[in-house]
């Protein structure tokens, strides 16, 4: 970078071509697009969604949004990032799975 005055894309262009290797972002890119499973994105988008339910309905909502009050996280942040509470448990989420799509079922 220093010596072609350049910043890292640039350097590191000139550097592979210099070795004779070529770049290609679109297979990079491509590549990711990939890895991306529309089921697996669904599953985590729906828990999500339940942890951050649980932040503003759970009986021990107080208790969370103090923690995060105290270590100065606002509403707005919360929000803005998507985060939830976790109640004490391990299967509180497949519960909920598992009832909602029984419920699904009967309708």
């Amino acid at each position: 970078m220093n010596f072609e005055q350049s910043e890292f894309p640039q350097a590191r262009e000139i550097l592979a071509r210099d070795a004779g290797w070529k770049f290609r972002e679109k297979n990079r890119k491509h590549k990711a697009k990939k890895l991306e499973n529309p089921e697996i994105i669904k599953v985590l988008e729906l828990a999500s969604k339940f942890y951050q339910f649980q932040l503003r309905q759970h009986r021990n909502k107080n208790e969370a949004v103090s923690y995060l009050k105290d270590r100065g996280v606002s509403g707005e942040i919360a929000r803005d990032f998507g985060l939830g509470y976790a109640p004490a448990g391990w299967d509180n989420l497949i519960k909920a799975v598992v009832s909602v799509r029984n419920m699904n079922n009967h309708y």
